[in-house]
């Protein structure tokens, strides 16, 4: 692992977590698997941030953090640390 950086495996990881929660959303599509797909694509509520609201009379900035993640969104995350490792 040694010249590979944190950032990249972050992106790997990050990516990883899109392309499994997009694939979730979409075995949900398909009417034969919906009803078994459904419960393991649902979104659980890890933690979340209020947001945070600055007013400084010419912009206004509000910054808020959610992470919720899915099933398949934690395995695309895992596949992306491996694919990460591998390569």
């Amino acid at each position: 692992m040694k010249g590979k950086s944190y950032l990249a495996m972050f992106l790997f990881m990050a990516v990883g977590a899109v392309c499994g929660g997009l694939f979730g959303d979409f075995l949900i599509t398909i009417p034969q698997l919906a009803e078994m797909v459904t419960p393991l694509s649902r979104q659980y509520i890890v933690f979340d941030f209020a947001p945070a609201t600055m007013n400084l009379y010419i912009i206004k900035l509000s910054l808020s953090f959610c992470f919720q993640p899915s099933f398949f969104s934690l395995i695309g995350a895992g596949l992306g640390i491996y694919l990460y490792k591998r390569f």
